[in-house]
């Protein structure tokens, strides 16, 4: 007989001191997410809501069909809302991306080897507005 459980999600508070970058990027390795609550102030996420709203309402229904009606889509966050930018320059937000996608390799260079290093860079952003009557998304990866 086969054993199954339900998966639960690691939650965290930003604010407490054992909340660390080390701690952060351990539980993501092992489960693959963490939820940080308190990573930003109430009034932060307040800021970020209105600054996105107009934009969540310009959306159009999704052509083909992935998105349900009651999701509302925005993009290009970090030219909408210095509120994002802000959440984007977060330091558990920047130290957990720099320890997980940061890359190292080394290469010659004629006749001598050099190792480099490169951190993540914010190429796009996304948000989702999920209105009354929409369902959730299970938990996935987009990256398969």
């Amino acid at each position: 007989m086969a054993v199954t459980t339900t998966p639960s999600i690691t939650r965290v508070d930003g604010n407490d001191p054992s909340t660390t970058t080390e701690k952060l990027v351990e539980i993501l390795k092992r489960d693959g997410g963490v939820v940080v609550e308190n990573l930003i102030s109430k009034e932060l996420a307040a800021q970020i809501k209105k600054d996105l709203k107009p934009e969540f309402d310009r959306d159009l229904p999704d052509k083909y069909g992935f998105f349900p009606e009651t999701t509302q889509r925005a993009t290009g966050l970090l030219g909408v809302s210095e509120a994002c930018v802000e959440l984007a320059c977060n330091k558990h937000y920047i130290d957990v991306a720099n320890a997980m996608v940061s890359s190292h390799y080394t290469f010659w260079r004629g006749d001598r080897q050099q190792t480099v290093s490169g951190k993540p860079i914010i190429s796009t952003t996304a948000g989702f507005r999920v209105n009354p009557g929409g369902t959730q998304q299970v938990l996935h990866r987009d990256d398969k």
